[in-house]
């Protein structure tokens, strides 16, 4: 079983009765949004109304574009470019077809915990590209997390690759020698 997923949340997701919830925080029109894709649903005791955004991708828990429809307050927040480094949250929940629409905070996958980057108008849409909050406005790499290293074997397992036996063994520190602070090079 993976990390990051409970033994619900794995079973949820494996059931021929599955029903994928997903959940937006967003704040783009000036005050803090809870949207939901898949009907009204109260998670974590907030209330999530329906029927607000459709995800056109999401890659690794690293950025995420999505469509909103146009209100008026969401194209004046283009227009000004008042949303920028606005807060967007997204959630998966692995939920049952059968379910009651209230979850508990401990039910959801956070997929994306990000900032808005770009926001624009066409066709009664408003596209929206956030970006994980570790990464924005940062000139350089500064957030590698990915599924591979959450799911790394302890020091001490081994894997089988390719017929070849790879042992994790664990990386003692040394510590650095001291420093003379007047030395510059």
């Amino acid at each position: 079983m993976p990390r990051d997923l409970t033994a619900w949340q794995l079973a949820n997701s494996d059931s021929a009765t599955a029903k994928p919830i997903c959940l937006m925080q967003l704040n783009h029109s000036g005050a803090v949004e809870y949207i939901s894709a898949t009907g009204a649903v109260t998670y974590d005791g907030q209330l999530y109304t329906a029927g607000g955004f459709n995800i056109s991708s999401i890659i690794d828990s690293r950025s995420a574009t999505f469509t909103l429809i146009a209100t008026p307050a969401r194209v004046a927040e283009v227009t000004r470019s008042a949303y920028r480094r606005g807060l967007c949250m997204i959630y998966y929940i692995p939920g049952e077809a059968g379910d009651t629409p209230t979850y508990t905070a401990d039910k959801a996958v956070l997929l994306l915990d990000g900032r808005i980057d770009t926001s624009s108008v066409s066709d009664g849409l408003v596209t929206v590209v956030a970006m994980n909050k570790y990464l924005t406005g940062r000139m350089g790499p500064g957030y590698t997390f990915n599924q591979f290293c959450n799911h790394m074997p302890a020091p001490g397992s081994s894997i089988v690759w390719e017929g070849e036996t790879a042992p994790f063994e664990a990386v003692e520190e040394t510590p650095a020698p001291p420093r003379n602070p007047f030395y510059l090079w």
